[in-house]
């Protein structure tokens, strides 16, 4: 699928980031053996219906100059489980920070052999918060 000029424009902006924090009072245990599961069926059952979310940004095969999605059969999304042992409030806070101190709240890299992938997700368990994290990547 070849992306249009107006995508292209977008292309090399940077990635788009968010982060989410939601209240969840289970255990490390319990989060892992039953909201993990189901963070992860949910994405599979978005993927089945927005497919090209699991592929990546590539150079054109058919024009040199061009950029496309490719999405092979068995390409997927990078999920990823972490726990943050930093200080949830000065995460949280609204002041400036260093950025290598946002490093951990990061998914797995988003360029993969120069192909930009276009999602990558990270379940982040906050234990002294009670606050579950997910940092979405374009």
């Amino acid at each position: 699928m070849s992306l249009a000029y107006l995508d292209l424009i977008w292309l090399h902006a940077g990635s788009i980031e968010r982060v989410f924090f939601y209240p969840i009072a289970v255990t490390v245990s319990n989060f892992i053996d039953s909201v993990v599961p189901t963070l992860k069926s949910s994405l599979s059952t978005a993927l089945c219906h927005f497919y090209p979310l699991a592929g990546k940004i590539r150079n054109s095969v058919a024009s040199s100059d061009g950029y496309e999605i490719h999405y092979p059969d068995g390409d997927s999304v990078p999920f990823t489980v972490a726990k943050y042992s930093g200080d949830f409030d000065d995460l949280s806070s609204d002041h400036p920070r260093l950025f290598n101190d946002m490093l951990p709240l990061l998914p797995e890299s988003s360029i993969d052999n120069n192909d930009i992938r276009l999602l990558a997700l990270q379940a982040m368990l906050i234990p002294e918060c009670e606050v579950s994290e997910l940092w979405f990547l374009r």
